[in-house]
C-alpha cells in the first residue's frame, strides 16, 4: 500500500493528538464535548505543513489537553477530528454559519 506524504503527515497529527489526549479520563473529554460555552475553533493550515498544530501539541502550559478541554471548542482541525470528507467540510460550514 503507498501512502502519499499528505496522508502520513495526516495520520502522524491523529495519531499524536490520540497520544496527547491519552491520560484524560473519558467523561472530562464526554463533558468537554457536550458543554458549549467555550469559543468555537475552526482551525485552518495555510501551508500545510502542520507546524502550527505540532507546536500547539507539544505545548507545556497549558497543556494541549487543558486547552481542549477548558479553554475552545475545536469544532475543525484538519489533523484532529475523526471525521473526513463531506461531513468535516459541513462541519466547518456549519460552526461558521452559527457565528
Amino acid at each position: 500500500m503507498e501512502i502519499s506524504r499528505r496522508e502520513f503527515l495526516k495520520y502522524l497529527g491523529a495519531s499524536a493528538a490520540a497520544l496527547a489526549m491519552a491520560g484524560v479520563p473519558l467523561d472530562q473529554i464526554e463533558s468537554a464535548l457536550a458543554a458549549s460555552n467555550s469559543p468555537a475553533v475552526i482551525w485552518l493550515q495555510g501551508s500545510a505543513c502542520t507546524g502550527c498544530s505540532v507546536s500547539l501539541l507539544n505545548a507545556v502550559n497549558p497543556t494541549i489537553d487543558q486547552v481542549l478541554l477548558n479553554t475552545v471548542s475545536v469544532k475543525y482541525h484538519n489533523n484532529l477530528m475523526t471525521a473526513a470528507g463531506d461531513l468535516a467540510v459541513s462541519a466547518a460550514r456549519s460552526t461558521q454559519a452559527a457565528g
